[in-house]
């Protein structure tokens, strides 16, 4: 329960590891919503079976994931990416509402429908050199403690080196 991972939380907090405190808010922001998706989709049943005037559905058009939320990178080619966009400080993800007016041609959702996901980090000169022959390696992601190997490859332009990691889940 949310109690008792709150409890948790509380009793083994270790400042050294703050992002926790990202983790716990994510995963509580993710009940709540939940529970009020829970409730909208049980009133949109009810007006779909009352035939409400105005009240249309549409079907995804493909399997996928989705997402409520866009930050620009959907499109991007490694050829596109820039160091700037690698720091969190000029990152910007918009939260898609709910229950709010759009206009029309504006995104109200993101399909994810790949399996396959990418994740870009940059190299100075020298450890891209000590990499470049390396075509996997393995990752321990902290959050959860999961480790996974991903394709890798190093990509260099626009005076910048990359490493590409890429999963195939």
């Amino acid at each position: 329960s949310i109690y008792l991972k709150t409890q948790s939380f509380s009793e083994n907090y270790n400042g050294s590891s703050f992002n926790e405190v990202y983790s716990l808010r994510d995963e509580i922001s993710s009940v709540l919503e939940s529970k009020s998706n829970q409730s909208r989709q049980a009133q949109l049943d009810e007006m779909v079976q009352a035939g409400t005037d105005g009240l249309q559905v549409f079907n995804a058009q493909s399997d996928g994931v989705i997402l409520y939320s866009t930050d620009g990178y959907e499109n991007l080619t490694v050829s596109d990416v820039t160091a700037d966009m690698l720091s969190k400080k000029n990152y910007n993800s918009v939260n898609i509402k709910n229950n709010s007016k759009v206009n029309s041609g504006e995104a109200i959702y993101k399909l994810v429908k790949d399996d396959d996901w990418s994740l870009v980090i940059p190299l100075d000169d020298k450890t891209a050199k000590n990499l470049a022959d390396t075509k996997s390696v393995k990752v321990q992601f902290t959050k959860d403690q999961v480790k996974e190997r991903a394709s890798f490859q190093v990509y260099s332009a626009k005076n910048t080196n990359l490493g590409i990691l890429t999963f195939h889940t």
